[in-house]
C-alpha cells in the first residue's frame, strides 16, 4: 500500500472489532472507528484511534460517518445483543444504511464479517441477513472481500460449555452431536480481516476455519480431559432449545447439528486458523482457577 488509506471500523467496541481496530492502529493504519454517540469509547480514544459518532439505524448520521472514508471493516452484528438492537434492525436493516451511507461517502473497498452458511434464502434470521447483505454489497458495485468464519470457538465453548458447566448444567445441544464444525478463535479471524483492509486484493470470499473438525462429544471429552469434570451432554428437540435457549441460540445450534466441516460455502479461498480448542481451554481453566 503506497498511501495510506483511511479505513474505518463499523463495530469497533465489540469483541472482534476492537482487535481489528487495535490490529490496524499498531500497523500504522489511518483507522477511525464508528460509534454510536452514547458508548464509552474512552479506551479506543486513549489508544489514539480517531471517532466518528453515527449509528446503523440512522442513515444520516452515517453518511457524515463515511465522508472521506475508503474502507470500510463492517464487524457489528446484533447476534448477541440485547434489544431494541435485532437481527433485522443491525444485520439487514443497519447494513443497508450503511452500505447507502458507504456509496454517497465515497468509499471504495470493504471487508464484510459474514459467516459460514450465510444464505439469503437461509431459515436462520442471522445468516439470512448475512446472505442478503452479501448480495447487497456486490451489486453495490463495491470492492468487497466476504469473510466467512465457522463459529466463534470465543462464543459457543463458553456459552454452550463453560457457562452452563459453571451452573452444575449439562451441556445442551440440538441433535445427536455427532456432526463436526471447525470452531475458529476470533483473534485468527481478526487477523484476516485485518490484513485484508490493509491491502486491496479484489473482491474475494474467504473462509475462515478453525484447525479441528470436532463434534460436540469431543468437545465435551477434551473439557473432561483439561477440566477433570465429568458433564453430562443432554440431546434438544429444536422446540426445547427455542424453550431453553432462546429461538437465535436454538437456531444456530441446528444449523450447527446440520453442517459438516467438509461442506464449505463457495469461496476463493480457505484460511485454518492456529489456534487449537485446547489451548482455548487451557487458558479458560487458568483463569477459573485464579
Amino acid at each position: 500500500m503506497h498511501r495510506r488509506e483511511t479505513i474505518m471500523v463499523v463495530g469497533a467496541t465489540g469483541r472482534l472489532g476492537g482487535l481489528v481496530v487495535r490490529a490496524l492502529a499498531q500497523a500504522g493504519a489511518s483507522v477511525l472507528a464508528l460509534v454510536r454517540p452514547v458508548t464509552d469509547a474512552q479506551g479506543l480514544s486513549e489508544l489514539g484511534i480517531r471517532l466518528r459518532y453515527g449509528d446503523l439505524a440512522d442513515r444520516a448520521s452515517l453518511e457524515y460517518a463515511c465522508h472521506g472514508i475508503e474502507v470500510l471493516v463492517m464487524t457489528a452484528t446484533a447476534a448477541s445483543r440485547q434489544p431494541p438492537d435485532t437481527i433485522e434492525t443491525v444485520d439487514r436493516a443497519g447494513y443497508v444504511n450503511l452500505i447507502s451511507a458507504a456509496l454517497r461517502g465515497g468509499v471504495k473497498r470493504c471487508v464484510y464479517i459474514s459467516a459460514a452458511g450465510s444464505d439469503p434464502a437461509s431459515p436462520n434470521p442471522l445468516l439470512r441477513a448475512k446472505g442478503e447483505i452479501e448480495r447487497r454489497l456486490l451489486a453495490a458495485g463495491l470492492e468487497v472481500t466476504t469473510i466467512l468464519p465457522s463459529p466463534f470457538t470465543d462464543v459457543w465453548i463458553p456459552m454452550i460449555v463453560l457457562d452452563p458447566v459453571s451452573r452444575g448444567e449439562p451441556i445442551r445441544i440440538v441433535g445427536d452431536g455427532t456432526s463436526r464444525n471447525r470452531f475458529v478463535a476470533r483473534a485468527d479471524v481478526a487477523e484476516v480481516a485485518t490484513s485484508h483492509a490493509l491491502s486491496a486484493s479484489g473482491s474475494r470470499r474467504i473462509r475462515v476455519s478453525g484447525p479441528e473438525a470436532l463434534s460436540w462429544h469431543d468437545v465435551a471429552a477434551l473439557y473432561e480431559r483439561i477440566s477433570g469434570r465429568a458433564v453430562a451432554l443432554q440431546t434438544l428437540s429444536y422446540e426445547g432449545a427455542v424453550t431453553m435457549l432462546g429461538p437465535v441460540t436454538a437456531g444456530l445450534l441446528r444449523v450447527l447439528d446440520s453442517a459438516s466441516a467438509e461442506n464449505e460455502n463457495l469461496t476463493d479461498a480457505l484460511v485454518i486458523g492456529k489456534t487449537k480448542l485446547k489451548t482455548f481451554l487451557g487458558k479458560s481453566a487458568e483463569r477459573a482457577a485464579g
